[in-house]
């Protein structure tokens, strides 16, 4: 299956490889030492081991972008990979890849762009995971095992069908951007106001916003509240004599 990915060119930031005959690739022995390199473009070219192909057990990156591919394109060992990046955005996936949920070192998912429709409860055997992006598909539920992973910062599931929020998310201590905008919310639990590393909180184009504009009761705020405001938030010292009466 994976002379599939022969001529597959993708990008990566780093891995270890060796040139050979004037393309990269892996030693074609496993548990060798193979120089390390740096690369930006390459032609992914898996070497063969007892006669058949094998992953390559260095690679750490792999963007294959904007292609046609869907689960059927996917090695079934794929899973044998320690992939630390992954981006599959702006391709034709109905579903998350079971081979990524193998990968315990992944730290960066981008599936954005794609056709789908859930997020499996196994992505909790992704405990590395920092950043996962799953904007533009068309998920409706947010799973409560995705608060399983202690080390996502960034969830960024805009523009899709999502009409909750699953309270367990406030156990995502380490989150620091939430991307919700252009979904159908019509409600967050209080239990998110319990995130406090959270710097983006991104709602826009939800009914739960315009229900809040609709709702919205209270006057426009005066400068005099407006100075007060700051001079509270951020702390400036002052004398009771230089209060407006």
């Amino acid at each position: 299956a994976w002379s599939r990915w022969r001529r597959s060119t993708v990008r990566t930031l780093s891995s270890c490889c060796s040139p050979i005959t004037g393309s990269w690739c892996c030693p074609p022995v496993w548990g060798s030492s193979p120089s390390c390199c740096s690369w930006m473009s390459v032609t992914m070219v898996w070497p063969t081991w007892g006669g058949r192909s094998c992953p390559s057990p260095c690679l750490k990156t792999l963007l294959a972008k904007n292609n046609r591919l869907d689960e059927a394109s996917l090695p079934k060992d794929m899973g044998a990979l320690r992939l630390e990046v992954v981006n599959f955005s702006g391709n034709q996936f109905e579903e998350l890849p079971g081979q990524l949920l193998q990968m315990p070192t992944l730290k960066t998912l981008s599936m954005g762009g794609n056709r789908l429709k859930s997020i499996p409860s196994e992505i909790e055997n992704i405990p590395d995971l920092e950043f996962l992006y799953l904007g533009g598909n068309f998920i409706s539920y947010i799973p409560p095992e995705i608060a399983n992973l202690p080390h996502l910062s960034y969830l960024v599931l805009c523009d899709n069908r999502i009409q909750s929020v699953p309270p367990q998310l406030a156990q995502l201590h380490s989150l620091r951007s939430l991307s919700l905008h252009n979904n159908l919310l019509t409600y967050l639990p209080r239990e998110i106001l319990s995130l406090v590393h959270l710097q983006e909180l991104s709602l826009r184009g939800n009914p739960l916003v315009v229900r809040f504009v609709r709702d919205l009761t209270y006057a426009t705020p005066t400068l005099l509240e407006l100075a007060g405001r700051t001079i509270k938030s951020r702390g400036i010292p002052y004398n009771p004599w230089e209060l407006p009466k």
